[in-house]
């Protein structure tokens, strides 16, 4: 079993429009201007909520507490033992796109849902549970934090 220092742990966010828009920014790890959901590692020691609404803020300027998931995601070697988690949280659901939106990073846009139509199975998995309105609260030691 890996130990706490090699095991990642990752947070993602979903937040969307019920005219069927998604948060998104813009991933500079590719060269061909793709979207992404924000998010990334969360360092060691961290909160993973308190991390998901800094990631949030310093990604897109878009401010939202993330007390549940939508998915989780249990990554293995090929040993069958875990190596990472990933947590996609749900960032909420606005009627439109946002009023405020002008003021987003420029790296970060409401994309059209259609975006995420060939995204990976967590993302996949976290539409379905949104449409369905089933949340898993995120707990860290056993009590859901405050994430203010």
């Amino acid at each position: 079993m890996p130990t706490s220092s090699n095991l990642t742990l990752r947070v993602s966010l979903l937040a969307t429009t019920y005219d069927n828009h998604v948060l998104m920014v813009r991933d500079e790890s590719t060269d061909d201007d793709a979207w992404t959901l924000p998010g990334g590692t969360v360092p060691a020691g961290e909160c993973p909520v308190r991390t998901a609404q800094r990631f949030a803020v310093e990604q897109t300027g878009y401010f939202q507490p993330f007390d549940y998931a939508l998915s989780v995601s249990l990554e293995t070697d090929t040993d069958g033992e875990l190596t990472g988690v990933e947590y996609l949280l749900d960032g909420g659901q606005t009627g439109t796109v946002p009023t405020e939106a002008d003021a987003l990073h420029v790296s970060a846009r409401w994309q059209p849902m259609s975006e995420l139509l060939e995204s990976r199975p967590a993302v996949q998995h976290a539409l379905l549970a949104l449409a369905r309105g089933e949340r898993v609260p995120v707990l860290v030691n056993g009590e859901q934090p405050n994430a203010d």
